[in-house]
């Protein structure tokens, strides 16, 4: 993989995870619900994952992601998979308008930062705007409130993805994640 000419180091977890929902193995739920969901173009405002490291958490709210934002959706509301705002998800690189935030390397005014920047404006060049949040149990308690206070009153083009673990941590987690869509992900066998 290159980037303005530089030879950039792939890892196997992004480079070979699953790009589409039609490639995503042992959450046959999960897949049949967004299946539904991409074909009716009608999303959750909040989407949480949860689940052990490796069952596809990541994997799952990044095809979310690029579904929210891609311009060019299939007839059956798959992202292409080729524009910029495809690319900079799958390659982990981003853009202004699909913000991700690894919540275990973030402090708490970071992410209120982030978060009040980022819901300022609407989106820029892509369909919506999308925070994924990854790793959320690590969030503190006054980043809990944050996202509890931007979710609260659901914008129209804007979208929450959560990633865990387990279950977040605090007195306003529970509030939190009863916003959201919450998926418990399924350990995938070997195959």
């Amino acid at each position: 993989m290159t980037e303005n000419g530089n030879e950039m180091k792939s890892d196997w977890f992004i480079s070979d995870a699953p790009k589409q929902l039609s490639e995503v193995k042992s959450q046959d739920v999960i897949v049949k619900y967004f299946t539904k969901k991409f074909a009716a173009g009608n999303h959750d405002k909040n989407t949480m994952f949860l689940g052990q490291f490796g069952s596809g958490k990541t994997v799952m709210a990044k095809i979310l992601a690029k579904s929210l934002v891609c311009k060019n959706l299939d007839a059956a509301g798959n992202p292409c998979d080729e524009c910029a705002a495809c690319q900079a998800i799958n390659t982990e690189m981003y853009n202004r308008d699909c913000l991700c935030s690894d919540a275990e390397k973030l402090g708490a005014q970071e992410v209120l930062d982030a978060v009040e920047k980022f819901i300022a404006t609407k989106a820029v060049r892509d369909r919506n705007k999308v925070i994924l949040c990854d790793e959320a149990q690590a969030l503190s308690k006054e980043a809990v409130e944050a996202f509890l206070t931007a979710t609260q009153n659901p914008r129209p083009g804007f979208y929450f993805i959560f990633t865990a673990m387990n279950k977040l941590q605090g007195p306003k987690a529970g509030a939190l994640q009863s916003r959201c869509k919450v998926w418990k992900m399924k350990t995938p066998g070997l195959e």
